[in-house]
């Protein structure tokens, strides 16, 4: 009896440090996976200094009517989110949906990424809505790009249906 409690608690103890040692690499390897892609020039928002200054982005899911000011190491960025009809009038909630900065070099490269916002509710679609946040900016940044990713649901999970909806403006140098 002895030996098998040894036993289990052997392999538990294995199981524990496999864990504790192989889950922050494939963490790591799986948020840094961006470093060194390039923003497609059509994605890419060049910075212009100070001022308030406006911009949008208009896809197939999605309009982001946005403001920033530019300091010279922050940046404040504030609009709205309005999903597109199709989306709104086809499904009925919004089950995750996550606005990303990815702040760029003058070559396109990504520098880093910050989340902008993250929106997640069983409420029914709301029309916008509005985020708000200032950023840091890393060294020798001349541009950003915006990237988000969400899904969608009609009502009622099991008998219901879902959609996946993104846009990833990066790509691996040369290509």
């Amino acid at each position: 009896m002895k030996s098998k409690k040894r036993y289990f608690a052997f392999i538990l103890r294995f199981f524990l440090l496999f864990f504790l040692i192989v889950s922050p690499i494939a963490c790591k390897t799986m948020q840094f996976g961006w470093k060194g892609t390039i923003a497609r020039p059509e994605s890419r928002v060049l910075f212009k200094e100070g001022g308030a200054h406006r911009g949008f982005l208009k896809t197939a899911d999605l309009v982001v009517e946005y403001e920033y000011t530019r300091n010279p190491d922050n940046m404040l960025l504030s609009g709205y989110v309005q999903l597109d009809d199709s989306l709104r009038y086809n499904y009925e909630l919004v089950d995750f949906f996550f606005l990303t900065i990815n702040f760029l070099k003058g070559d396109g490269t990504v520098i880093e990424r910050q989340t902008a916002m993250i929106f997640m509710s069983t409420e029914p679609i709301e029309s916008k809505w509005r985020f708000e946040r200032t950023f840091e900016i890393p060294p020798q940044t001349a541009a950003f790009a915006f990237s988000y990713k969400g899904r969608v649901l009609e009502k009622g999970q099991d008998n219901g249906g879902d959609w996946n909806f993104y846009l990833n403006p990066l790509q691996k140098p040369g290509k």
